[in-house]
């Protein structure tokens, strides 16, 4: 229900503001660039309330003069931010514009082995019966209209809840264990294509990371079940099943970040910490959207 505005810095996509605000960017200007998906966009947040918007505010506080440029698109995995980091740099380096450095904002399902386009034409390709019964349609009507209204978010929340099979084996679930997380923590039954889509993240990281004129740094953005996996705070209808998964993506991550030498910024503990004061407080508040497991 928040407002969003859009518009185009360096002629690629980016969220600003308010109606018109597009960020002044000069030759002489120092600028570090954040890249990533929903989450650097936003998601669900006035653009005052974004982490970017937070860290802008914390250098200014400190006398920095770095402009945090944010670049965040809705459905962005690894193999979509690799291509528009590289475009990202080659822009604001024929401008002149100084890069003090690149933050990629990853997400546990960025190590689908698809592009965003790959998959928008792959679910426009699918029968309408089939676009039916695999519930697409409806999260698409209900990220527009429905969550809205309260009284319609949980009724159908509860409604998908009755379809949800929580006592099935990870095995036979497939796909469904974990969804779009399936790959990151090389879920149960799918160790093979789990291993392959990290291997394939490793190559596009590492190609990231060869750039060396500019200081490239990773920032990890923890699932709601990683800050508190014991409690139901939001309301998802088929929640992934976390014991499926067979690794824990945040250490492979940070070993494969280690081995090329770039630095990761991993939040999780703050989170879960400030959490755990709200709970000691008894004024439990929501670090998640509700019917969202994986937006802050």
């Amino acid at each position: 229900g928040q407002r969003v505005y859009h518009g185009t810095i360096v002629g690629m996509p980016s969220r600003i503001p308010a109606a018109g605000a597009v960020p002044e960017i000069a030759s002489d200007d120092s600028t570090i660039l954040v890249v990533g998906d929903s989450v650097t966009f936003g998601y669900g947040l006035a653009y005052n309330d974004t982490f970017v918007a937070a860290w802008q505010r914390r250098l200014k506080l400190e006398g920095r003069p770095e402009k945090v440029i944010s670049f965040g698109s809705f459905g962005n995995n690894i193999i979509d931010n690799v291509s528009g980091i590289l475009t990202l740099v080659d822009r604001f380096e024929e401008l002149g514009v100084s890069i003090a450095a690149v933050v990629y904002q990853f997400n546990f399902n960025d190590l689908l082995p698809v592009t965003r386009e790959d998959l928008h034409k792959m679910n426009e390709a699918r029968g309408l019966l089939d676009r039916l019964q695999s519930g697409s349609w409806f999260a698409s009507l209900r990220h527009k209209f429905l969550n809205h209204s309260v009284f319609l978010r949980v009724a159908s929340v509860k409604a998908a809840s009755l379809f949800a099979n929580s006592d099935a084996k990870c095995e036979d679930l497939g796909l469904a264990a974990m969804r779009e997380y399936s790959y990151a923590f090389v879920a149960k039954g799918m160790q093979e294509a789990g291993e392959r889509a990290w291997a394939a993240f490793d190559r596009n990281l590492r190609t990231l990371a060869n750039k060396k004129h500019f200081p490239f740094a990773i920032m990890i953005s923890p699932m709601s079940e990683m800050i508190h996996p014991s409690l139901e705070e939001h309301q998802l209808a088929r929640p992934p099943r976390m014991d499926c998964a067979t690794i824990d993506p945040a250490q492979r991550l940070k070993e494969i970040a280690r081995g090329l030498g770039l630095p990761v910024c991993d939040p999780t503990e703050y989170l879960r910490e400030n959490f755990r004061r709200f709970q000691e407080e008894r004024n439990t508040t929501a670090l998640y959207h509700e019917n969202d497991g994986n937006r802050p």
